[in-house]
């Protein structure tokens, strides 16, 4: 089964698409090409872009696609509506599963079908912090859900008519422990 992958972050794209900014951090002009940042001021625009992308994807022989998405609020257990709208978008285009990161805590999963009813997508909005040193004492948080991630794992299955679907979706809890 051929799976295509692509990955976006949030950032700030000035009119010339030159030289994002990341995490609110300018990128150097040579980086620009080398990332895939998406607006939350021009969404439209991200969403062309995967459009393309995806027929791109399926033109290369893609059975089904993933997307590795930066989003969010950092700390914030509930996804944001921008971050449901953006799913729901997703869904609608093909996308068969989003893995959101950027929270840093676990957020929801959710199965999501497409506007038509002719697609399903899995969505874990946030995976959490599978390694990090984001304790609650460290960082002067009212919460140890920063403690907190998931590994996912997912099955296809390709059928004798050539149909891929997904088939499994497994979830593990885990906890970062810090020795010091």
């Amino acid at each position: 089964i051929k799976v295509g992958m692509i990955s976006y972050t949030y950032g700030e794209i000035n009119s010339d698409r030159n030289s994002p900014a990341v995490n609110g951090i300018q990128t150097d002009s040579k980086a620009a090409g080398l990332i895939n940042v998406f607006d939350y001021g021009s969404l439209d625009m991200f969403y062309a872009e995967m459009e393309n992308h995806i027929s791109a994807m399926h033109a290369a022989g893609a059975e089904a696609i993933v997307l590795y998405i930066h989003w969010g609020d950092e700390y914030s257990v509930k996804p944001t509506n921008t971050q449901k709208a953006i799913a729901q978008r997703m869904c609608d285009l093909g996308v068969d599963i989003i893995a959101g990161s950027h929270p840093h805590v676990v957020q929801t999963m959710e199965l999501l079908s497409s506007s038509d009813g002719s697609h399903q997508t899995v969505c874990v909005y946030s995976l959490g912090n599978f390694l990090s040193n984001q304790r609650a004492t460290n960082i002067d948080l009212t919460t140890g859900h920063s403690e907190d991630s998931i590994l996912f794992s997912c099955t296809f299955v390709k059928y004798s008519d050539g149909t891929v679907r997904l088939e499994g979706i497994h979830l593990l809890p885990t906890w970062v422990l810090v020795r010091g």
